[in-house]
Formats: C-alpha cells, sequence, structure tokens
C-alpha cells in the first residue's frame, strides 16, 4: 500500500485485519494458512450471570511489546491426496488463551436446542423395517455396504494440535422457579446453587501430536476426543479448589507465583542488556510481586464476601431486589474508585429495598392472597429490614476489595462487554438484519417487564425524547408504556401505560403530545379521562411521536376487530393526523 497526496511514501497498515485465509493449490499438494485475530460470542439473552460467553484472555503488556499481538486461532496444512487417502504432509492448529464463561440460562438453552427432537411411533416403525431388512441381507451385501460407507483414510506425517488454556467461569445462578413452601427444594434452588460458583479457574490442557500415522477419519476423531476427556478430568483438581466459596486458594497461589517468577525473572533478563536495564527490571519485578500479591489477596477476599452477599440476598425472599443487585454487581469495576462507586450505590439500595419493604410487602402480599398474604408480607418486610442492610454492606466490601484488586493489576485485565445489544426476534417470524435502534427500544422493554409490571404485547417500536433522552416512548402489539430511567440506580420504570382498548384520543399540537385514556366504569360511576402529556421540544419530533402511536393502533384495529366496539380505520393519507380519535 502506497500514499500519493499530501506525500509519496508507503503505507503500512497499523491493525490486522479480523480474518486472513491464504490458499494455494499445484498439481500434487493443496496449501491453506489462515489467522482468526479476535472473535467473542456474546449471550443472547437478558438478565444473565455472564454477556459474554467466549473471548481471548488479554496477553500481558511486557509480551504485546516483545512479540506483538497474537491471532487468536491460526491454522496451517499442507494436504495431498493418493488414490482414496488423504495425507497430511503438515498440519499444525494454534489457540490462544480463551475466557469461557457458562450460565445456567446458556446451558438450558443448548440442551433444549439439542434435545428437542422426540422419537414418534412412526420413527419406532421406521427403524423396526430397517433392522428387519438389515437381517434378510447376506453377509457379502452387508460387507460391500461397511466398505462404501467407511471413512477416509488419513496418512498424517505431521499433526499437532496446540496446548488449550481456559479461564472458566461458572454459575448456575438464574431464574428460579422454586416453591417457597418446601424449603428443601428453595434450599437447594437459591442458597446451595452458590457454593458451585467458579470463577477464573485456568483449565490447562495438554497437546495433541501425531507423527507418520495411518488411520481412519472416525478414529482420528475419537482419538482426538478420548485425549481431550482425559486431560479434562485431570483437571478436575483445579475445579474443585477454584470454587468461589472457598475463595479460589488455586488461583490465589498462582498468583503468587506468577510474582515471585516475575521477581527473578525481569533482574535477569534486564542484566543482559546493561546495569540501568537491570534496575528496570529489577523495579518491573518488585511491582509485579506487589500487585500479584495484593491483588490476589484481595480478589481471594471479594469471591468469598460475594458468595456471603448472593446467600443474604436469597433470605431476603425478594425477586426484585435480588434482580436489581445481580444487575448492579455484574459490572467490573475499572479501578479503586469506581469500586467503591459500585458498592456505595450497593449499599444505599439495601438500606432503600429495606425500609421500603415494610411498607410495599405487606400491601403486595395482601393483594395477592388477602390476609394471609398480609401477614406473610409483615413478615417478609421484617426480614428484609435486617437482611438487605446487610447485604448492602457485604457487597459494599465485595466492591472495595475487587476495585483493590483491579487497581493492584497494574492496568490489569481488559474489561469485556457486549459489543452490541441482543438482537430483537419475533417468535413467529424469520431473523432480519440486526437494528441497534430495534435492539435499543427491546432492551428497554425487556428491563421493565419484572414481577410487578407485566407489559402486554410484543416489542413494535420505540421513541426517544430528545429533550429528556431518559424518556422513552414503548409501542407493543396491545400497549402503549412510557418509561423513565433514574439517575442514580440507571434502572427503567414504568411512568404510565395504558391499552389500545383504554385510549381515547392522541393529539400532537407543536412541540407537546398528549395521550388521553379512557375513565374506568368503577360500580357504575365513569371516572374522568385521563391525560398524559410530553414535550418533545421539536414539532418534528411530536408528529413522529403521533405518526408512531398512530400506526400501531391501526394495526391492533386490524388484527383485533371486536364488533361490540366502533373502532374506525382512517387512511393516513386522506386525514390530518394531529388528531385521531376513537369513538
Amino acid at each position: 500500500m502506497k500514499i500519493s497526496k499530501p506525500m509519496k511514501g508507503a503505507l503500512r497498515r497499523s491493525l490486522d485485519p479480523a480474518v486472513w485465509v491464504e490458499y494455494k493449490q499445484s498439481k500434487s499438494n493443496s496449501s491453506i494458512y489462515t489467522k482468526l485475530h479476535r472473535i467473542q460470542v456474546d449471550d443472547q439473552q437478558f438478565d444473565i450471570s455472564f454477556p459474554s460467553v467466549l473471548y481471548p484472555h488479554p496477553l500481558p503488556e511486557k509480551i504485546i511489546k516483545r512479540n506483538g499481538i497474537k491471532p487468536f486461532f491460526e491454522l496451517c496444512a499442507v494436504i495431498t491426496h493418493l488414490h482414496d487417502v488423504m495425507i497430511f504432509k503438515y498440519f499444525k492448529l494454534l489457540m490462544q488463551e480463551m475466557n469461557l464463561k457458562v450460565d445456567r440460562p446458556i446451558i438450558t438453552g443448548l440442551m433444549s436446542l439439542m434435545f428437542t427432537a422426540q422419537t414418534t411411533a412412526h420413527d419406532y416403525h421406521k427403524y423396526y423395517e430397517e433392522d428387519i431388512k438389515m437381517l434378510k441381507e447376506s453377509v457379502e451385501e452387508s460387507i460391500e455396504k461397511i466398505l462404501v460407507t467407511q471413512s477416509t483414510k488419513i496418512l498424517m506425517c505431521y499433526f499437532h494440535l496446540s496446548p488449550i488454556k481456559i479461564h472458566l467461569s461458572f454459575s448456575l445462578e438464574g431464574n428460579s422457579t422454586a416453591n417457597e413452601d418446601y424449603l428443601f427444594e428453595w434450599f437447594i434452588s437459591t442458597i446451595g446453587i452458590h457454593f458451585t460458583d467458579i470463577s477464573d479457574a485456568v483449565i490447562k490442557l495438554a497437546f495433541y501430536e501425531r507423527k507418520n500415522v495411518f488411520l481412519s477419519q472416525d478414529i482420528l476423531v475419537t482419538d482426538v476426543s478420548k485425549h481431550y476427556a482425559l486431560q479434562a478430568i485431570k483437571q478436575f483438581y483445579v475445579l474443585v479448589l477454584g470454587l468461589d466459596a472457598l475463595g479460589n486458594p488455586y488461583g490465589l497461589i498462582t498468583e503468587f507465583g506468577k510474582g515471585f517468577k516475575d521477581l527473578f525473572y525481569e533482574p535477569y533478563l534486564g542484566s543482559v542488556g546493561g546495569p540501568r536495564e537491570f534496575g528496570a527490571g529489577l523495579a518491573s519485578g518488585i511491582k509485579s510481586l506487589l500487585g500479584h500479591t495484593i491483588g490476589g489477596t484481595a480478589g481471594a477476599a471479594a469471591l468469598i464476601t460475594e458468595q456471603l452477599g448472593q446467600v443474604v440476598a436469597a433470605l431476603s425472599f425478594d425477586s426484585e431486589y435480588k434482580r436489581k443487585r445481580r444487575r448492579e454487581m455484574r459490572e467490573d469495576p475499572s479501578g479503586l474508585a469506581a469500586g467503591l462507586a459500585t458498592g456505595g450505590k450497593q449499599f444505599v439500595m439495601g438500606l432503600v429495598f429495606g425500609v421500603s419493604g415494610l411498607v410495599t410487602k405487606p400491601y403486595q402480599g395482601a393483594k395477592k392472597r388477602g390476609l394471609e398474604g398480609f401477614f406473610k408480607g409483615i413478615g417478609r418486610g421484617l426480614i428484609g429490614l435486617f437482611i438487605k442492610p446487610t447485604g448492602g454492606v457485604i457487597d459494599l466490601v465485595t466492591s472495595s476489595l475487587d476495585g483493590v484488586r483491579r487497581f493492584a493489576e497494574q492496568g490489569g485485565e481488559d474489561i469485556t462487554v457486549r459489543l452490541r445489544l441482543p438482537r430483537l426476534t419475533h417468535p413467529h417470524e424469520p431473523v432480519t438484519i440486526y437494528c441497534s435502534e430495534k435492539a435499543f427500544g427491546y432492551s428497554i422493554l425487556r428491563a421493565l417487564i419484572t414481577a410487578k409490571n407485566q407489559i402486554a404485547g410484543d416489542f413494535k417500536d420505540h421513541q426517544v425524547i430528545p429533550t429528556h433522552p431518559n424518556i422513552v416512548f414503548i409501542f407493543t402489539t396491545k400497549c402503549i408504556v412510557q418509561a423513565s430511567q433514574s439517575k442514580f440506580f440507571s434502572e427503567w420504570n414504568v411512568e404510565w401505560k395504558t391499552s389500545y382498548d383504554s385510549l381515547q384520543r392522541t393529539d400532537a399540537c407543536g412541540n407537546v403530545v398528549t395521550f388521553t385514556q379512557k375513565g374506568s366504569d368503577d360500580g357504575g360511576a365513569i371516572e374522568e379521562a385521563i391525560e398524559h402529556s410530553v414535550n418533545t421540544g421539536d414539532p418534528d419530533n411530536a408528529q413522529s411521536l403521533h405518526e408512531k402511536a398512530w400506526n400501531c393502533l391501526n394495526e391492533y384495529n386490524l388484527l383485533s376487530p371486536s364488533p361490540s366496539d366502533n373502532r374506525i380505520v382512517i387512511d393516513p393519507d386522506d386525514v390530518d393526523l394531529t388528531t385521531y380519535v376513537v369513538v
């Protein structure tokens, strides 16, 4: 690559391409060389423990400065064919360190995807006929069929699969359906699962290599599977010693080992260059020792207090509090200041939920189960008054210790976040091109749907108010919702909502849009209509909001006709959209 203006010279690309492939072919050989520089797999579900499932583990800065950034996946192969035999003259696959984070929702999703197919009576009859047909075949026919279906023969002159190093995190936390009336079932599904959580357990699988071996494709796949399965079994002790409930002692010892290794290795490398480099290496080694020692100790303590905080949150019997706490604690602090800020928010949230629960819990219980629910709500409110502030104190300690660990990591690990919000998908519609605006609106709708706020219908559209970015209108197939985001907790709340059946009128006058909601008929007395107004700051924004509401309402009338209502559907080209009335 060259540059011609404003000056002439060579132009060098500073970033590597995402995927690089080179393929060559001659009369006798074929070769392929491919690189995948970075990959990140994000979970497309909401309210999960790990938004990112798979991504490369960040390399230390000293390795990057010395050797540069290495591709995550690298494959080189030279292949030739001789009759029906495939010959691997050279095959080598290299993979860098990776982070693998798995929780309950993704496990259940994969299991439902793999085991949804059920064997029917028709399938059993088909299999029975195939078995009878095989019994009637002669020996010669059976041998001929086996030879035809036999897998390809492979001659491996050099076949190498690199070692695999995985930083595994595992959690069974998720939406629990345990019945609170059964103590043992509730204990296992809420408190017991936290004793199996694993954070950043390092799994090392040795390389697989074969030279001058002749075997079939099926045997090769079986051999590779057995090799890595045996390696995983040998690493079982890492999982046991990596439990968060124990503080991940294996990881703590590993951090200490890295610190002492750098203390001796960095000065040794510096001594090769001279006295000045030796002093710089000694300083770097001491800094690494202090960083790994302090960071490892703070990280181990943070894991223990985090598990204790989860157990305390489970004892609160408040699903809404647990959901908000889990969302706040999911974000890793970038340093000490961020850790203290997150811990302070958790402490305040524990106090607010604990005090407000004295009023809200009895009211919610009486609304659901009458007098029995009222007294249960009083009990839950009193428990939450002590449990939730205690959990807030524990979360404050956890976030502070986690911030100390990040600060001691000398610039530390890269905090990986979702590259984009989960895609908007409808159950009975094909997958469409990704749209960031629809994904943003859909994420707000999912954040609004809680045990207290049940919003009917599927997502259709949304509108952000430019003058008030924390106010968003959500349009579903059955209702309109005005949502607002709180500044302190950054959570979305429902200001008001109305179904299309209850919507009487929408007006757009200048910058203001007014939604008029029908009055309810309670005991023969018809209440007055309720008006909800919003200043959009611009007539174009007001018209856009009004048109979106009109289109959703019109589509609802077309799809849900009712003979008892005198709904009218009007062509927007024939009327002024500033006023639309449902009679």
